[in-house]
């Protein structure tokens, strides 16, 4: 009856990083797994949504179609969310004075696997050529550097987390401003938004892995950066997939 919420990609998309990382961090390193679950969460269902959105919206030429794709793009978002809901319930209040960083090896893994699930999401949605921009990357090098050399913290994951949050949020307007000038092919307008979101999710969670590998005096609110992240998601959604008002749908199905 609910079979609309099941989408074997999706969970795969989200379950895999997620709970490979779990038993990195938790079965062998002592750290509870409510942590990895809180943290990865949502970015990761984040991700998967703005992949498959990609692929929608260069793709579809069908208006018939687009609700259903969406309602797909959506399940990531609802797997990851409901994640992250799981690890803040289970959360642990005292943190362990120590804990053990995973090794280097355990992190390249990590790693391969996680860009490797996403390469292959990326290549299924759209094709990898969709998801290279050079205008995205500048916003991120130029962003990530800037905060890097102004920034006074010591915690550089910190703030190449919150870059890679900012420099999606700048990309994501950039996008907006670019469709509606007017200047620029619609769907080059559309990758700039899309494929900044893609760029600073994989930063951002590729951080939260070398988070794990180097833990000493590094705090990031991975949980703070998240709701951020949901926030700048849900606005590109509604800017690109906003569904009609019922007052549009009522005078759409008039037979008056």
């Amino acid at each position: 009856m609910m079979s609309f919420l099941i989408d074997e990609y999706g969970l795969i998309a989200v379950l895999v990083p997620v709970l490979c990382t779990q038993i990195a961090a938790s079965y062998f390193r002592k750290r509870h797994w409510s942590e990895v679950w809180l943290a990865l969460g949502i970015p990761i269902g984040l991700l998967g949504s703005v992949v498959g959105a990609t692929g929608m919206a260069i793709f579809t030429t069908n208006f018939t179609s687009v609700y259903p794709a969406s309602a797909i793009m959506l399940l990531t978002i609802l797997y990851g969310g409901i994640v992250s809901m799981l690890g803040y319930f289970a959360r642990q209040e005292k943190q362990t004075e120590t804990i053990d960083s995973i090794s280097t090896i355990q992190l390249l893994t990590l790693l391969l696997i996680f860009w490797g699930v996403y390469v292959l999401v990326m290549d299924g949605a759209a094709g990898i050529d969709s998801y290279l921009s050079i205008e995205v990357a500048v916003i991120h090098l130029s962003v990530i550097g800037a905060s890097l050399f102004l920034s006074a913290k010591p915690n550089y994951i910190d703030t190449i987390c919150e870059a890679a949050l900012m420099g999606a949020s700048i990309s994501v307007v950039v996008g907006v401003i670019a469709l509606y000038s007017g200047q620029t092919e619609r769907d080059t307008a559309i990758l700039i938004s899309m494929n900044g979101l893609t760029y600073g999710l994989l930063i951002y969670i590729s951080a939260y892995f070398f988070s794990l590998k180097y833990p000493t005096g590094i705090k990031v609110s991975f949980s703070r950066l998240n709701w951020h992240w949901m926030e700048i998601v849900t606005f590109l959604i509604f800017m690109y997939f906003s569904t009609e008002t019922i007052r549009e749908y009522l005078q759409n199905n008039s037979t008056g």
